[in-house]
């Protein structure tokens, strides 16, 4: 045997230790992209949760709201949802504290089928205090008891463009472009799941 391959032998026999005696699986962690899409689309559950509360100021996943216009209708079977926020403040990846602004969500949703489709913009500020720009340019659609299966979400920051392309309701592709130019840098493929939605 090699020094080479003896190396490798110990790598894998303290990886494979760590597995059996911490009792888990290795975790999936997540890039700055990753994290960012994962904020915005678990902020959208969070606040259309908390909207159906007679208060929606603070849940378990939110700290505040502020300055906030709430209106829900139910027309012909179709419950509509028009939320506003000036400003929110909620739990964000790993439990980071995360900050948003001027975000609006319209969702609609057919009470007798549980399809949904709802459109949601803002602005959210990263573990740096860099501001991103968010709104779904195709609106997501799904049903209840699933993720979306089809939309479009972009997000502009100060440096780079992030195109959220969903797949169907197990899996979508994160698209980042450095410098706003047209070259697609890379390409996320994750899941839900992944993202911890």
């Amino acid at each position: 045997m090699t020094q080479g391959e003896k190396m490798l032998a110990r790598i894998l026999m303290v990886l494979l230790f760590s597995y059996i005696f911490t009792g888990c699986e290795f975790t999936h962690y997540l890039s700055k992209e990753e994290r960012i899409v994962s904020d915005i689309l678990q902020s959208q559950r969070n606040l259309y949760q908390a909207s159906s509360q007679t208060t929606i100021l603070e849940t378990n996943d939110i700290y505040r709201l502020e300055n906030i216009y709430h209106d829900r209708q139910l027309v012909d079977g179709i419950q509509s949802l028009k939320l506003h926020i000036g400003n929110a403040f909620m739990r964000g990846y790993q439990n980071d504290r995360l900050t948003m602004s001027d975000v609006s969500l319209d969702f609609d949703l057919d009470t007798r089928t549980h399809d949904y489709v709802y459109d949601y913009k803002g602005y959210i500020y990263d573990e740096y205090h860099d501001r991103y720009y968010f709104n779904t340019s195709i609106p997501f659609v799904g049903n209840a008891t699933i993720n979306p299966y089809k939309g479009l979400l972009e997000i502009e920051g100060q440096r780079e463009r992030i195109i959220v392309q969903v797949l169907d309701a197990y899996s979508l592709d994160i698209s980042v472009y450095d410098d706003f130019d047209s070259y697609q840098d890379r390409v996320i493929h994750t899941t839900w799941k992944e993202l911890g939605l």
